[in-house]
């Protein structure tokens, strides 16, 4: 439990607090991507097994017990950061007004945790790339 908060907050400082800065809506959405993909490919030496929340969730899910519940309730906070930041966007007309705010957040996570699988799996520096122009696609 205590490396799991530990882990978010190392994510928070290195992913959050980087785009917070930003515009809500699409210009933080944007910062946050950037500052996600870094944190794959920069925190190796952090996170040697990849995103740690990934892995977590992939090695708890199927159990139940505290653990599963902390896992589950870090990516819930994450994905109403993410969704907070849709809602702004399709609000401020950056984002078609019929934008399903969960599909949004869905894909998201499913980027980053192909790139995350990418990396560590197949060790494909390519695949940054790959995800900065699922994002871009989702987010245009």
């Amino acid at each position: 439990m205590a490396t799991l908060r530990r882990a978010a907050e190392l994510f928070t400082h290195l992913v959050w607090a980087p785009a917070e800065h930003e515009r809500p809506g699409l210009a933080r959405l944007r910062a946050v991507c950037d500052a996600w993909a870094r944190y794959l490919v920069e925190e190796r030496e952090t996170f040697p097994g990849g995103c740690l929340f990934a892995t977590a969730s992939i090695e708890f899910d199927a159990r139940a017990g505290a653990v599963r519940e902390e896992v589950a309730r870090l990516l819930r906070v994450w994905r109403v950061r993410l969704a907070h930041d849709v809602r702004v966007a399709i609000g401020e007309g950056e984002l078609a007004a019929g934008t399903d705010v969960e599909q949004v957040v869905f894909e998201l996570n499913g980027i980053f945790l192909a790139l995350n699988q990418q990396l560590q799996l197949f060790r494909d520096e390519r695949a940054v790339e790959r995800a900065r122009r699922a994002c871009e696609r989702l987010l245009s």
